[in-house]
């Protein structure tokens, strides 16, 4: 910045012509306040900036990759079955024939920002906020502030690894195939019916019902299958293994989260031989919502021909033991992954449908119960019977 010698100001004086403050020409202050001007909206850009990079206190979900579980790209392939069929005695035939169309499906996942150990800054807030598809929650509605990024990432990879036993052993059932199990106790769920009643490490035997059946427990779905066909209320008798002995206890069945059947109230281990050796490849993702799409592509595998019928298929879901598919977290967002692939039809939990209140656009989304019906239903799309499939949304009342 430079002045001119006839703008500075005038030295003191003792003539009274002289006192009194400088003049500063009307140029000069449109100068001055252009510079200030400037400078403030430095500083202030600086601020603006210095505050949007402070790490924000949410967590975001917006939609992640999807991964065609019958066409992957790579060594190795994203699941691997091998062993022998127990009924033959020969290795098992898997379905190798490339169909002229071959179909597609995928497992959806969703890409977390500012969980343990990420960074989400305001700026990269504004950003989710607005594109219209992310869903943005609380930090300590999601995580409690004293868990690890490490703690996170193990607990994810567990249900992965829970979601492929699942998966198996469902896939397989369903298929016609035995896959015996050894039931164990954990322990009592607090404030249950088995509170006092069993041990870890008691063996569950069988489960007696009212009507005086009889029921073996040697799968890991066999418990699951039968307490989904009980009341809440339901005086069981449950006969137990402990240190050699049979024991029998008396245990009254509660409420179901999910308002299907019952509980027993016990933690379970389930030791499970497999009559095949079921592989998964995937690296980076975590979480047990990919159970049911697993279980197709087994299916798929393990039976002849093509089982979308040449159709882009997706869909999402837990999976327990005995088939059922389970509600998961972020739908919407899967749903919007899926779209981006290039998928026509997405099979969702019915437990969650209540979250959507109008169908998707540029996809169609079918709620399913199990593993059974989400079978049937890709059976009707890949056949061009889909008028009657149940779509997934509730609509808003009038």
């Amino acid at each position: 910045m430079s002045y001119s010698t006839d703008d500075r100001f005038s030295m003191p004086s003792s003539s009274p012509s002289l006192a009194g403050p400088a003049v500063v020409r009307p140029e000069e202050q449109r100068r001055y306040g252009r510079w200030w001007a400037l400078l403030g909206a430095l500083l202030g850009g600086l601020l603006i900036a210095a505050a949007g990079s402070l790490p924000a206190p949410y967590v975001v979900l917006s939609p992640g990759p999807t991964f065609d579980l019958k066409h992957h790209e790579g060594e190795p392939e994203i699941i691997a079955i091998s062993g022998q069929d127990p009924a033959t005695g020969t290795r098992v035939a898997l379905d190798e024939d490339e169909p002229e169309n071959p179909g597609q499906l995928h497992m959806v996942t969703i890409s977390e920002h500012g969980g343990p150990g990420t960074y989400l800054s305001f700026f990269d807030l504004a950003r989710y906020w607005f594109d219209g598809v992310s869903q943005i929650d609380n930090y300590a509605d999601v995580y409690p502030t004293e868990i690890s990024s490490e703690e996170v990432q193990e607990i994810a990879q567990a249900q992965m690894t829970s979601s492929h036993s699942t998966a198996s052993v469902a896939a397989l059932e369903e298929l016609g195939w035995s896959v015996p199990a050894k039931v164990t106790i954990v322990d009592a769920v607090p404030e249950s019916g088995a509170v006092g009643k069993v041990k870890e490490g008691d063996e569950l035997v069988s489960v007696t019902t009212p009507d005086g059946v009889e029921h073996p427990i040697d799968t890991a779905s066999g418990v699951f299958a039968l307490m989904g066909r009980q009341d809440p209320g339901t005086t069981l008798a449950v006969t137990l293994r402990r240190g050699g002995e049979l024991v029998t206890e008396k245990i009254v069945s509660g409420e179901s989260p999910d308002g299907r059947g019952s509980k027993l109230g016990i933690y379970l281990n389930t030791d499970i031989q497999m009559p095949l050796d079921v592989q998964v490849h995937l690296e980076d993702v975590g979480g047990p919502s990919a159970g049911m799409m697993f279980a197709l592509s087994i299916i798929d595998r393990l039976t002849p021909g093509d089982l979308t019928g040449g159709a882009r298929i997706a869909g999402t879901g837990a999976l327990s033991y005995d088939g059922r598919v389970e509600p998961i977290g972020g739908l919407s967002q899967k749903i919007e992954g899926a779209k981006r692939s290039g998928v026509e039809w997405f099979l969702a939990p019915a437990a969650n449908c209540g979250e959507l209140t109008e169908a998707p656009t540029g996809i169609n989304v079918v709620r399913v119960e199990d593993l059974k019906e989400a079978r049937a239903t890709i059976d009707a799309i890949a056949q061009g019977k889909t008028e009657s499939l149940p779509a997934c949304y509730v609509k808003n009342a009038a």
